[in-house]
């Protein structure tokens, strides 16, 4: 089974038409999936913290964090993802993202 991601915040600062923020919101929805797909029930549970920097005409700037994690592969995994998602560019958005995420086992069914 692979992990579930809840949402702890997300915070979102933009100056553009809500475009921008719809843009950033599918980002971040493409995290969400990637990372549910690409961690399973072996990896640990973590707190994943990423703050985004979105200027039109370069690629995305970001930063994360990880709390509770040990695993340097698993690490790494997450670094990956987030390097897959991030690095285009996008034009179309400006402002800055913050989201803290939990990663935990599934529900039981």
């Amino acid at each position: 089974m692979n992990k579930k991601i809840v949402f702890n915040g997300i915070e979102m600062v933009t100056n553009e038409s809500d475009c921008s923020a719809q843009n950033m919101l599918g980002l971040v929805e493409s995290i969400v999936d990637k990372l549910e797909a690409n961690l399973d029930q072996s990896d640990e549970n973590f707190t994943l913290s990423v703050s985004f920097n979105f200027t039109p005409g370069d690629t995305t700037k970001y930063c994360f964090s990880m709390k509770n994690l040990l695993n340097n592969d698993i690490k790494q995994k997450v670094m990956n993802i987030l390097e897959k998602v991030t690095n285009t560019r996008h034009d179309n958005m400006a402002g800055t993202m913050k989201i803290d995420l939990q990663v935990l086992e599934p529900y039981p069914l």
